[in-house]
């Protein structure tokens, strides 16, 4: 799920039993893993490729998963590649 949060602004969470609300979209997969955005943020993203990455964060203080790992998931967004030259 990659949110409009308040604190961790457009970072991705992961977890175990999130149900989809009424503003997000499906805009892909990792792993098998749906990835949510919400739709606000959809304008943001497309055309882009989106690299979804764990580091290393040990003092995690996320709601989302990977914090009981000591990891903090982080989102890049990639430069648009003209395809057409």
């Amino acid at each position: 799920m990659i949110g409009n949060g308040c604190c961790d602004s457009t970072a991705p969470f992961l977890f175990s039993r999130h149900m989809r609300g009424p503003n997000e979209e499906h805009v892909g997969e990792v792993a098998g893993v749906p990835v949510l955005l919400d739709s606000q943020l959809v304008p943001l993203f497309g055309g882009h490729e989106v690299v979804i990455d764990a580091k290393p964060d040990p003092g995690g203080d996320s709601f989302s998963c990977e914090s009981e790992l000591g990891l903090r998931l982080s989102l890049s967004r990639l430069p648009l590649v003209d395809v057409k030259k």
